[in-house]
């Protein structure tokens, strides 16, 4: 019977298909003196009983309908049983689900949704799959239709509605130090039960070049997961990985600009082995202030010798939408503090940088004390518009002194 009150010939009936699941059982306590005595007299020759695991070989039937989660795919079985004494043909089934802002007709195999003629209590049935890629109610249609003996065509249609929720919390932390951006992504498992992530990747945006943190070397010299040897993530459990992000090559501006970072990518498998896949929207990182003219370091020794000199190679960016006439002015009575001397003039014109871009620059420096030394007195000027720019720490480099050996020879080998 229909919406209308009208009576139909066919019955619909559909069933959400979900795997089993392993049953558990909590183990029997016992002490060791008590273990030959335990075993011999409740279930001699099953020791399988008495294991230390919850989780035992039988499998379990779902029994209510299963949580659906984005990401995974929703699939159901669908059943059309001529109920009554009298013949009908030509018996159609449409399949459709409908959220609020999109609607996706399933398109299934003609052969099994669809019969020429429909016996007394012959059915047609079939299965259907749809992988879910939105949150919320969902409704799930099914009109069939079929004609009369008389010639009539009739239809009639049911919906069920299911919820999809959320399978994974995504938490993105982010620290964006001078050129380089720290990414931590948290990953928290929200579904009850637990799964494993056969694959975690983050696509960058253009502007960002990436360091994939999350894999070392093993002892047979073999890159691996450092989560390698804990393949599981159980309920509620939240893994971190960490990614380092640089400038690409010409995208100094964008890096600074863009605070969207990109995407990550994961799929995972459940505990029956069913296949899930997400990928996230843009992740978004906050941008720190940004100055008309800044100054970076390109490239720096890794440590230097007390009284040696060495060369720093720096970009001068250009925010603005217009050029600049930079001038650069190093403080002698900062540096003799910090231990860090320029050679060369304390005061340098850099030139016109052109709007949006930069301009190469490079200094000789020398050191005169040991230690973690933090360059420091440097001002940019914007000439044409008489504005300064203070830099606080342009770089910080160690500073050593030279190894000298002694060798003692002896007098009687000479």
């Amino acid at each position: 019977m229909d919406g209308r009150g009208e009576q139909h010939p066919l019955t619909l009936r559909v069933m959400q298909l979900a795997k089993p699941t392993f049953s558990s059982k909590y183990p029997v306590m016992y002490d060791d003196e008590g273990t030959h005595l335990t075993n011999s007299i409740l279930h001699p020759g099953c020791p399988r009983l008495f294991s230390q695991t919850i989780v035992t070989e039988e499998l379990q039937l779902p029994s209510s309908q299963g949580k659906v989660f984005l990401g995974e795919s929703f699939s159901a079985f669908i059943n059309v049983c001529n109920d009554s004494r009298e013949v009908v043909t030509n018996v159609a089934i449409r399949v459709e689900i409908q959220t609020e802002n999109s609607r996706h007709v399933i398109q299934t195999n003609p052969d099994k949704l669809h019969a020429v003629k429909l016996e007394p209590d012959q059915t047609v049935e079939g299965t259907i799959r749809h992988d879910l890629r939105d949150l919320g109610e969902h409704s799930l249609i099914c009109a069939v239709s079929y004609t009369l003996l008389t010639g009539d065509r009739r239809s009639f249609r049911k919906s069920f509605n299911f919820d999809v929720n959320q399978p994974l919390d995504v938490t993105p932390h982010s620290s964006t130090i001078k050129d380089k951006v720290v990414l931590e992504i948290q990953i928290k498992n929200l579904m009850p039960y637990p799964v494993h992530f056969q694959s975690i990747k983050f696509s960058p945006n253009s502007a960002f070049t990436m360091i994939d943190c999350n894999i070392c070397k093993g002892k047979d010299n073999k890159m691996r997961s450092i989560f390698h040897g804990f393949p599981v993530v159980d309920t509620n459990e939240c893994r971190s990985y960490l990614f380092i992000l640089h400038p690409a090559e010409g995208q100094f501006v964008a890096f600074r600009q863009t605070s969207s970072v990109g995407k990550l990518d994961l799929m995972w498998r459940s505990t029956m082995g069913e296949f899930g896949h997400l990928q996230t929207s843009q992740l978004s990182r906050q941008i720190p202030p940004i100055q008309d003219i800044e100054i970076y370091v390109k490239n720096i020794p890794s440590k230097v010798f007390i009284g040696d000199s060495f060369e720093v190679v720096c970009d001068i960016v250009n925010f603005r939408e217009m050029k600049s006439d930079i001038r650069l002015d190093f403080d002698i009575e900062q540096g003799d503090k910090t231990g860090l001397i320029l050679i060369g003039t304390a005061t340098r014109s850099i030139g016109s940088v052109p709007p949006l871009q930069s301009m190469q620059a490079r200094f000789q420096f020398t050191a005169t004390k040991m230690g973690i030394l933090s360059c420091q007195g440097f001002t940019l000027y914007d000439v044409g518009r008489t504005r300064s720019f203070p830099v606080f720490e342009l770089f910080q480099v160690r500073s050593i002194t030279f190894s000298i050996v002694i060798i003692a020879v002896d007098s009687q080998d000479q």
